[in-house]
Order: structure tokens, then C-alpha cells, then sequence
């Protein structure tokens, strides 16, 4: 049995396999790692639009008068009951 230093080293198979190993493993997390960024990505213009459709209701809201801001809610409303 070997002592010393040489006694924990890995054969040089072993070692190769687990230095593919450890690439694999890095190679993969980089790629979920990309996945994961670009999905980010696309639900930040979808959170934008939404914040831009937002303020333009609220906008549009402000102006609207009283009797035409009551009816617009009821068509909404009956838009959400019919499922329309």
C-alpha cells in the first residue's frame, strides 16, 4: 500500500473521469444557467407591457367621467360573467 501523497491520488483513469465529470457538470449547469436568463428575459418585456397597459388604463381612467367610467365597468363586467 502506498503512503504519503501519492496515497490519495487518483489513477489517472479515474482521474480523467472525474475531471469529465466535473466539465459535464459545469457545462450543464452553464447551459441551464442560459435557459433560465433568456426565460428572465422574456417574462421582463411581458412585465414591462403590463406596466405600460396598466398606466395607460389608469390614465384613460382619469379622464373618463363619472357616467361613462360606470358604463364601461358594467360592459367589462359582463365581459368576465359571459366569459366573452
Amino acid at each position: 500500500m502506498t503512503q504519503g501523497p501519492l496515497a490519495t491520488r487518483p489513477t489517472s483513469r479515474s482521474g480523467s473521469r472525474r475531471v469529465a465529470g466535473y466539465v459535464k457538470a459545469v457545462l450543464r449547469y452553464r447551459t441551464l444557467k442560459a435557459r433560465y436568463e433568456a426565460r428572465l428575459a422574456k417574462f421582463e418585456t411581458l412585465r414591462r407591457r403590463m406596466d405600460e397597459a396598466k398606466n395607460k388604463v389608469a390614465e384613460r381612467e382619469m379622464t373618463m367621467r363619472g357616467g361613462w367610467l360606470a358604463e364601461a365597468r358594467r360592459i367589462l363586467e359582463g365581459e368576465v360573467r359571459h366569459g366573452g
